[in-house]
C-alpha cells in the first residue's frame, strides 16, 4: 500500500525489513544443507548411502552384461 507520507510503496524501513528477512531464509536454509541441524546431518547421510547404492546397481549391471554377453557369444 503506498505510503500516505511520500508516495512510495516501500519506504526504506521496508527495504531494510525486506533485506533482513531474505538474509535471515538464506542463511537458515544454508545452515540446513550443510548440515548445521540433526536433520541435515541426518539427510547428508541419506544421500552418501543412496549414491553408494546407485553405484553398487551400477557395478552389478556391468557385471551382469558381461556375463549375458558371454552366454550370447558360447551360443553362436
Amino acid at each position: 500500500m503506498p505510503d500516505e507520507k511520500d508516495g512510495k510503496i516501500i519506504n526504506a524501513d521496508g527495504v531494510m525489513v525486506l533485506i533482513t528477512a531474505i538474509t535471515i531464509v538464506t542463511q537458515s536454509g544454508l545452515h540446513l544443507l550443510t548440515g548445521g541441524f540433526a536433520a541435515g546431518g541426518k539427510l547428508s547421510e541419506i544421500n552418501s548411502e543412496v549414491r553408494l547404492l546407485r553405484h553398487e546397481v551400477a557395478a552389478s549391471n556391468k557385471i551382469q552384461d558381461f556375463r549375458l554377453d558371454k552366454l550370447e557369444a558360447a551360443r553362436k
